[in-house]
């Protein structure tokens, strides 16, 4: 089995914007539909950069794939210039205190000749619980960095999309997969 949750460290700055008011999510090529690879969620007393990256992981007899994980990082002053310049900035939900973070979990497993053929653990999705909703950030495919943006009224694993991931069952393999929200303020 392998892992593509994120890091102890980055939750820790994740869980740090618990307690702030929410400002916006924007980024420096954020377009009015809501993807891209790079986001910043801006609070009223910090501010964080969520990034999609890919990693190859082998899943053996040869084969390969890409697997995209979350980077949580700092932002710039400059980069937050120029978002507040271009306007690239979403502002539902402003001023809302940030409740609890929240990271989708899936778990998927590949099974050929009832024998499991590789597993992983994978965190899809990092959900910010407001006052008043949620906004969810959540890749749009297993294996690459694009990342889109949603504002929900509820958190329920059937409200928020589920990445593509190219994989489908055939007479010889079988993809399995399930889901699950856990809270990194509890």
């Amino acid at each position: 089995m392998f892992n593509k949750k994120i890091t102890q460290e980055a939750q820790l700055r994740l869980r740090s914007l618990i307690g702030q008011q929410f400002s916006f999510v924007g980024g420096v090529n954020l377009p009015d539909y809501l993807v891209s690879d790079s986001l910043i969620v801006e609070t009223s007393s910090t501010s964080v950069s969520i990034y999609g990256d890919t990693e190859e992981q082998a899943l053996g007899q040869g084969s390969s794939d890409d697997f995209a994980f979350f980077v949580i990082g700092d932002v710039g002053d400059k980069e937050l210039e120029t978002i507040h310049k271009s306007g690239n900035m979403y502002l539902l939900d402003k001023r809302s205190r940030i409740t609890d973070i929240f990271v989708v979990r899936d778990f998927v497993s590949v099974v050929s000749e009832n024998v499991t053929k590789w597993q992983l653990e994978w965190d899809s999705a990092i959900v910010i619980g407001l006052e008043t909703g949620f906004v969810a950030i959540s890749f749009l495919s297993l294996g690459a960095e694009a990342l889109r943006v949603d504002f929900l009224d509820e958190l329920a694993l059937e409200m928020l999309p589920l990445p593509s991931s190219g994989y489908e069952n055939s007479l010889l393999k079988q993809y399995n997969s399930r889901r699950e929200i856990v809270s990194l303020g509890k």
